[in-house]
């Protein structure tokens, strides 16, 4: 019996086949023995979190000329990587334009993506927003020209990025 098809590692949400050689003519079934990290369906594994070890084991049922056996392969969960950018500013009052609203956006390539992003202009001001919102605002002190850049802390399922710089005139 061989069993095979899991890799070292595996990105969050993705997919890998399993498969099987025997000369016992059993058909083995799949498990998953953390459903946290990982699950089975056929021989399928679906990845379902960015941390942690997805073990899997193969069984092959008793028949009338072998014993029943199992086998495992485990496999390393690992987070996708995320991008960040700043997509553009706006003042946030007429009457006020040291007050700036930053839009930013991370995505991983799979889907959406939770958590907070902070801004940071090179004058030292700072916001922070929630990637759900996609935005922030931020108070400057004096006018002139700015850099900002927007880093996203990550989460369980996603590496932490920074956006390129973003230059910015503050009038």
């Amino acid at each position: 019996m061989t069993f095979t098809g899991a890799p070292a590692s595996a990105p969050y949400l993705s997919t890998f086949t399993l498969a099987t050689t025997q000369n016992s003519g059993v058909t083995p079934t799949f498990a998953s023995t953390n459903h946290v990290i990982c699950t089975v369906s056929g021989n399928v594994v679906t990845m379902i979190i960015g941390t942690g070890t997805c073990t899997v084991k193969a069984t092959w049922a008793t028949n009338d000329y072998y014993l029943g056996t199992s086998l495992t392969q485990s496999t390393t969960a690992t987070k996708l990587n995320t991008n960040t950018t700043i997509t553009g500013t706006a003042t946030l009052t007429p009457s006020n334009h040291e007050k700036v609203t930053v839009y930013f956006g991370v995505t991983n390539g799979v889907n959406a993506v939770g958590g907070n992003v902070t801004v940071t202009a090179s004058s030292g001001e700072t916001c922070t927003g929630t990637v759900l919102a996609g935005k922030c605002a931020v108070t400057f002190a004096a006018a002139g020209s700015k850099t900002l850049t927007a880093t996203y802390t990550g989460n369980p399922n996603n590496n932490a990025s920074t956006s390129a710089s973003f230059p910015l005139i503050v009038n």
